[in-house]
């Protein structure tokens, strides 16, 4: 299902649902409140959101060790949770079926959440009506999520938490455990490790295409909430050039299986210089090992970008409908990260209460056509000369 869609239907099917079912809310009664035993934590949406939520996972744990903790998440998400890891169990849904078969799943998934008996709820999702019908299907004693004046999700979460859009992803995803009464400290950064299996792939697929080291990743994509994010191909195709050329580096561009023609026109624009398409050809720990492997990754604000940072790449994201106050890269050394944003006036246009849904004020993306070529370039350059005087 297309993510427009999904949007118009959590906007207004959501909606009418929450109105139907805000009587049955007050009518229903719910289990009485004891020991946190089992802990369920929404997240449908985003390879970057689930690394985000990584953090929350690690406070509850770290406050509540012998709690279960549950995450619910999209079936397409199952790897990227994995790999963050943190989570007794993963409570998936499938929207990748036909429309009588995701109603079906759906259905399955709310008796399944209902059957559980969580004691606390954690809804991570930013002002979706779907997910707070999720909280209300669970009947938990204490359900916590984000909230904002002017938009109504039903009254289904017992402590509403503000989404600040001065504070990072990360740091609002962990206030929601500070309003459930959880403290305990987290790591600064989060290391992902690929496993053994992710090693073994990336490896068998670099020595197929003829891949040695120095190499850089590039990441012309980003997810399909909103597609404005991506900085025009033929700049990536520009910077793929003069990286292969002046640089002396192999360029490896990603993608999922369905940005290959996006991956490939990168390729093909980069001419003559050693550039290699891998876009759907590794699987997510895969993908990270290749990240790691990587002397820089060049992304958009994409899960990519924050799966780099988070195991240890140096990394050049670019910014235009979104603020890297919000989706900044968390780096384990902050010298390894550069973020370029033109802070436009009508910038950061994409947020939590429009459902990332770009209305562009001007002739184009300025907020991204404004980031040159060059810039981008003297910004990798300048992190492969201090990764290279590092480990000298």
């Amino acid at each position: 299902m297309r993510m427009s869609t999904i949007k118009r239907i959590d906007r207004w099917v959501g909606f009418v649902l929450c109105t139907l079912l805000a009587p049955v809310e007050r009518l229903w009664p719910r289990r009485k409140r004891g020991p946190a035993k089992r802990v369920l934590v929404i997240k449908f949406w985003g390879i970057g959101s689930i690394i985000m939520a990584g953090y929350l996972l690690r406070r509850i744990k770290a406050s509540i060790p012998e709690a279960k903790i549950d995450l619910a998440t999209i079936s397409s998400n199952s790897e990227a949770a994995e790999l963050v890891g943190g989570v007794d169990e993963l409570v998936t849904l499938n929207i990748s079926k036909s429309p009588v078969g995701i109603i079906v799943d759906i259905l399955r998934f709310l008796w399944l959440i209902y059957r559980r008996r969580y004691d606390v709820v954690l809804d991570l999702e930013y002002l979706t009506r779907f997910t707070a019908l999720v909280t209300f299907a669970t009947r938990a004693p204490l359900r916590v999520g984000f909230y904002a004046r002017g938009f109504w999700r039903g009254n289904f979460h017992d402590v509403r938490v503000p989404f600040s859009p001065y504070w990072h992803v990360r740091e609002n995803f962990l206030n929601v455990g500070r309003a459930a009464g959880w403290t305990a400290s987290v790591p600064s950064c989060i290391r992902l490790d690929p496993g053994p299996e992710g090693r073994t792939e990336a490896a068998r697929f670099l020595d197929s295409e003829g891949v040695d080291k120095p190499y850089i990743v590039i990441n012309p994509n980003a997810g399909e909430t909103s597609l404005e994010r991506r900085w025009p191909a033929e700049r990536f195709a520009t910077l793929a050039k003069r990286a292969g050329e002046e640089l002396g580096v192999t360029v490896v561009v990603i993608g999922k299986a369905d940005e290959y023609d996006v991956a490939m026109e990168v390729v093909r624009g980069a001419g003559n210089a050693p550039v290699v398409n891998a876009a759907g050809k590794l699987s997510l720990r895969g993908l990270a090992t290749l990240l790691e492997d990587a002397s820089a990754v060049v992304s958009n604000d994409s899960g990519p970008l924050h799966m780099a940072s988070h195991v240890g790449t140096p990394v050049v994201g670019l910014y235009g409908p979104e603020t890297p106050v919000l989706w900044g890269p968390i780096t384990m050394d902050e010298s390894s990260s550069v973020t370029l944003f033109r802070n436009l006036d009508c910038s950061p246009c994409i947020n939590v209460h429009n459902m990332k849904t770009v209305v562009c004020l001007r002739e184009g993306a300025e907020c991204l056509l404004g980031i040159g070529v060059e810039e981008v370039f003297e910004a990798l350059r300048r992190l492969l000369r201090e990764g290279l005087e590092n480990r000298a």
